[in-house]
């Protein structure tokens, strides 16, 4: 007892540089999580909006070919898919990127788009 008495303020300075380089450690590792996750959310929000735009490029795609187009047969196989797989490759690409960040099981309307546009091929 006498001993923590005699080094009590020393022992009280040690304490406070423990605690102190403590927070800052602790600290800097909430700050680094928070980093990662807004950078997370961040890509995610991309990957999402970069979907939405592909899949509403293949809806304007569709509303483009008009009736009498497909009804007279105006133009070729050929031609048709050369019109159409670069706006489905865009797509898939945008959807392979949106699943890193987006978790797809099998029952997920995501998974069934997959398939849709794996038939598409």
């Amino acid at each position: 007892m006498e001993i923590l008495l005699k080094y009590l303020s020393q022992l009280t300075i040690l304490v406070s540089v423990i605690g102190y380089f403590g927070s800052r450690y602790f600290n800097s590792l909430a700050k680094r999580k928070e980093v990662k996750f807004t950078l997370f959310e961040a890509r995610r929000a991309e990957a999402t909006s970069e979907f939405l735009n592909a899949y509403f490029n293949i809806v304007e795609y569709f509303r483009s070919i008009s009736n009498e187009e497909m009804i007279n047969k105006s133009f070729t196989v050929t031609q048709m898919n050369d019109r159409w797989n670069p706006v489905r490759n865009a797509l898939m690409n945008a959807f392979y990127k949106m699943s890193l960040y987006v978790e797809i099981n099998d029952k997920s309307p995501f998974s069934e788009f997959e398939l849709w546009c794996l038939i598409l091929k």
